[in-house]
């Protein structure tokens, strides 16, 4: 009889615990923190234009964006007609400083230009009915990039 009593008292000390386990978990998520797995996720915008000391856009000019550490590069394109680039990124996320990264692929087609970056800057904006999801703008960036100096002008001038 002994077996049986301690068999019970047993069982219902492991249902006793787990309700309350339960009951304690429940009660402070609901009423203290909201409980969210995964990471957060960034809507990213990014646009703007590339263009020569004449505030001319430069066509067909590859436009980088590289989180710093990342091999290969994050996203690729090249400029417009216009010189203009846009990127839209759904659920990105960058946790280091980001770079904009913009060089000349296509060589004398268009003039040969010297390569640039920027370090960007984002603006965020939180989502109101999500709190592990926000968008992230930088707009209207402008790079300007200088005419390479190319051999034959260099030795034409000393």
């Amino acid at each position: 009889m002994k077996e049986v009593y301690v068999f019970v008292l047993r069982k219902v000390n492991l249902l006793i615990g787990g309700i309350l386990s339960f009951l304690g978990i429940g009660f402070l998520t609901s009423c203290v923190y909201e409980l969210m797995y995964g990471s957060p996720m960034v809507d990213y915008e990014i646009s703007g234009r590339v263009e020569n000391a004449q505030s001319q856009g430069i066509a067909n000019v590859a436009v980088v964006i590289k989180d710093e550490g990342d091999v290969p590069p994050y996203i690729s394109d090249t400029t417009g007609i216009d010189g203009s680039f846009q990127f839209s990124i759904r659920n990105g996320s960058f946790h280091r400083p980001t770079w904009l990264i913009v060089h000349d692929v296509d060589g004398a087609l268009n003039d040969s230009y010297q390569n640039d970056s920027i370090l960007l800057t984002f603006n965020y904006q939180e989502d109101p009915d999500n709190s592990w999801h926000s968008t992230a703008e930088a707009h209207d960036i402008v790079i300007t990039l200088n005419k390479k100096l190319n051999d034959s002008t260099s030795q034409i001038n000393q």
